[in-house]
């Protein structure tokens, strides 16, 4: 197992908690220089910024992924949770809600990647909003189109009821072929 560095933003509280976390199994924790972090102290929050709080550096011995442009790929074993599952569900009404709950976990496991903010990703959606004459009276800054591997995935574990799935809005387009939904 490699050593792997992470920059944390904490409480005294959280502090605190993570140390005796980390004395009770007897791990080692290093304190590294406040002065070299990137990020001012005085910087705030803003609700409508979709920056992420902290960045998961990609693998750069890894292939990217054609569809998340995540080195390896964000559906990768090595990036797997514990909320993942590893077998699949029988098909029924209810794995929709499942598969939102698990569409809403990786964007946000993307958004730590910085793959929201990619600029092939940027020109694709874009694209996508241009061609989508509905988004055109409203603002849908908020709206993500997920990567292909990630909607494999959920409906390969959560599969769709046959005769319940509207299809999402932006299948249609031809940038689905280039594997973003």
């Amino acid at each position: 197992m490699s050593d792997k560095k992470v920059t944390m933003e904490l409480s005294d509280l959280q502090l605190e908690t993570i140390k005796n976390l980390f004395g009770h199994n007897d791990w080692e924790i290093k304190n590294f220089d406040d002065s070299a972090s990137t990020q001012t102290d005085n910087n705030e929050e803003d609700e409508d910024d979709d920056q992420p709080g902290f960045v998961i550096q990609q693998d750069p011995s890894q292939v990217e992924c054609r569809y998340c442009f995540c080195k390896a790929c964000i559906t990768d074993e090595q990036n797997r949770q514990m909320w993942w599952h590893g077998q699949s569900e029988v098909p029924h009404q209810r794995n929709s809600s499942l598969r939102k709950e698990h569409y809403k976990r990786f964007w946000t496991m993307l958004l730590h990647r910085g793959a929201w903010n990619d600029d092939r990703y940027i020109v694709m959606k874009s694209d996508a909003m241009t061609r989508d004459h509905r988004t055109q009276r409203f603002d849908w800054h908020k709206r993500d189109i997920m990567p292909k591997c990630v909607v494999t995935l959920v409906v390969v574990g959560f599969p769709i009821l046959v005769g319940f799935y509207m299809g999402h809005m932006w299948n249609n387009f031809p940038y689905s072929a280039a594997g973003f939904y």
